[in-house]
């Protein structure tokens, strides 16, 4: 049964929201393999936590690489009477015209050809929705308001992607206009499935 939506509100995380970004950011949920950081130095895990804060701080978005400069973003929600946070969608604006553009092992799988003329495109870093509220329509109306914040940006095209094992976020993506444009392993060497949606299309 869906949870009433006037229960929820979605808002830009702050700096207040940092631990618990980087808590969600660490789970092993939906990997089949387990947690990739759970053997990570405490400088990695050092510079994991300042990644986050990217998120969150766009002062700290400077460098030669377009990583390290495209615009993010994180939104956090929350129950409106407990202020609870309840739901978590982190994503970027990226530009694979860019000169620095990073692969990191998965953008070079797929033909240039699938990717807008003008190289900007959104990609979700980050999808959560509390267990105990899962499967009431949550991560749908994340996912919604991601595409708001495109179109309002003029980027026409959201990439996502997960284990080709996860049916459930899976059969979500397909509901709300995705396409699967790859199945097999990426940078981390998991097999995964890969969708875009061009919003220009809808």
């Amino acid at each position: 049964m869906k949870k009433n939506h006037s229960m929820h509100s979605i808002r830009k995380a702050n700096i207040n929201d940092l631990d618990f970004i980087v808590k969600i950011d660490l789970e092993d949920e939906g990997l089949s393999t387990g947690n990739p950081w759970a053997k990570k130095s405490a400088e990695t895990l050092k510079q994991h936590r300042l990644q986050m804060m990217q998120f969150i701080k766009k002062s700290l978005n400077t460098g030669t690489m377009e990583w390290d400069t495209c615009p993010k973003y994180a939104l956090i929600l929350t129950e409106k009477e407990t202020k609870k946070r309840v739901g978590l969608i982190m994503f970027l604006f990226r530009d694979m015209n860019h000169p620095n553009f990073q692969h990191f092992g998965n953008f070079d799988k797929f033909p240039r050809t699938l990717f807008p003329p003008d190289g900007r495109f959104c990609e979700i870093a980050q999808l959560w929705i509390a267990p105990e509220n899962r499967r009431r329509g949550l991560a749908t109306r994340l996912k919604k308001k991601v595409e708001e914040i495109c179109l309002k940006n003029n980027v026409l095209m959201i990439y996502t992607h997960m284990e080709a094992t996860n049916n459930h976020v899976l059969a979500m993506n397909l509901k709300l206009g995705y396409q699967i444009i790859r199945t097999g392993p990426l940078g981390d060497g998991l097999i995964k499935t890969s969708l875009v949606k061009y919003l220009n299309l809808t």
